[in-house]
């Protein structure tokens, strides 16, 4: 067992067994959360969210933002949806899955074959209960486009099967409206969702949660 001892700064210095002593710093990352308040607060980003009402009027907007890596559970997130749809088959005219597709780090080759896989699934979705029951956006949005999507949503899922850092659910927070705030879904597995004690938790393994 290492012994380590409090440094100033709020560091720890911790002694190896070789008489080293290696210095540990505990960073926490956020977000700048008055700058998304003041965007989304903004007549560009009120511009936006009345047309993306208007185009789903109607409907509760649900959103999933996921980048293309199969741990963030796109996947699964989408046959839960498909399931509900079957299981609840009024909800086919009156919600609206909006999914934000980001790249990732993963090599061009794999992103491009989790695309098609998700694709074909939202094929699937559309084919069996409309074609307005699901949208994706996988191009590049402005900042003020994303926080109105943020803004717009009654709510949002993001069910990462793991994910020790993740910002978006920090940003959908930042974005609401105070008068009429979107629900936060998140998966038990996300560091953030110790801290965003607001949030609905589930399993994102769970087809039923």
């Amino acid at each position: 067992m290492l012994d380590f001892t409090a440094v100033v700064g709020g560091r720890l210095g911790v002694k190896t067994h070789s008489g080293r002593t290696v210095l540990i710093e505990i960073s926490h990352l956020g977000i700048n959360g008055s700058f998304f308040k003041t965007t989304a607060e903004g007549e560009v980003v009120a511009s936006h969210v009345d047309r993306i009402k208007e185009e789903n009027k109607g409907r509760q907007v649900i959103i999933g933002v996921d980048h293309f890596d199969l741990v963030k559970g796109t996947l699964v997130k989408l046959q839960a949806y498909e399931r509900f749809l079957e299981a609840h088959q009024e909800w086919k005219d009156r919600a609206v899955m909006l999914l934000l597709l980001l790249p990732s780090w993963n090599p061009s080759e794999e992103q491009k074959k989790i695309r098609e896989s998700v694709m074909r699934v939202v094929k699937s979705i559309k084919d069996r209960f409309g074609q307005e029951c699901i949208k994706v956006k996988d191009s590049a949005l402005s900042v003020e486009e994303t926080i109105a999507i943020y803004r717009a949503a009654d709510a949002a899922l993001i069910s990462t099967f793991w994910d020790g850092l993740n910002l978006i659910p920090y940003e959908f927070t930042a974005s609401q409206d105070p008068n009429k705030p979107g629900v936060l879904i998140l998966s038990e597995f996300m560091g953030c969702s110790r801290s965003l004690s607001g949030a609905l938790h589930l399993n994102p393994w769970s087809l039923e949660s």
